[in-house]
């Protein structure tokens, strides 16, 4: 999923100068054609996930669509104070990229298990969550949420083969539907 969000990203962005890419210092081995076509389109904060949100927050406030990405537990459980306070009250129009959701990164131990990101992220107002379930949806994914007119959290799977958690269907991709409790 994650390769064909990339892919996807490097067209849009191709076509599109205001779209601008943030990294935590990830992406090494997935951003390098993004970097070399788009190099005034990129950017990596360093390890620093909290100023990347407050950075994409600024550059989307000026009129930039900005895609912060990172592991998904370091782009929402250690940033949901500034996607909060910065991007929903303000209602800026930031992607937020988590990669390998879930158990995706195991070996690497709780800090990159992310098992709580979107019950914690569908508390937050003016944020909508864009899901891929199977390798076709990271392209559908991407081009939803740069419609979106709010912020948008996009997780994806690791870099490599993903295995379809779904049927294929041609249904194509759809926004979430809720129904309220009694």
């Amino acid at each position: 999923m994650r390769n064909a969000f990339v892919k996807q990203l490097v067209k849009q962005a191709s076509a599109n100068k205001n779209i601008i890419l943030l990294t935590a210092d990830l992406g090494y081995t997935v951003f390098e054609d993004y970097q070399k076509k788009l190099p005034k389109q990129f950017c990596n904060v360093g390890v620093a996930e909290a100023n990347m949100i407050g950075i994409a927050t600024g550059l989307a406030l000026s009129g930039k669509t900005v895609l912060a990405y990172s592991i998904a537990s370091f782009a929402t459980l250690k940033t949901v104070e500034q996607i909060r306070n910065d991007t929903c009250v303000h209602n800026a129009h930031v992607i937020i990229v988590g990669s390998g959701s879930g158990f995706s990164y195991s070996n690497s131990g709780p800090t990159h298990h992310t098992l709580e990101d979107l019950a914690i992220m569908r508390t937050l107002p003016n944020l909508t969550i864009f899901f891929a379930g199977r390798p076709a949806g990271g392209k559908m994914v991407s081009g939803s949420s740069f419609k979106a007119k709010n912020a948008g959290l996009h997780p994806t799977g690791k870099k490599g083969r993903t295995k379809s958690l779904f049927q294929k269907t041609k249904t194509g991709f759809r926004k979430a539907r809720y129904h309220k409790a009694r």
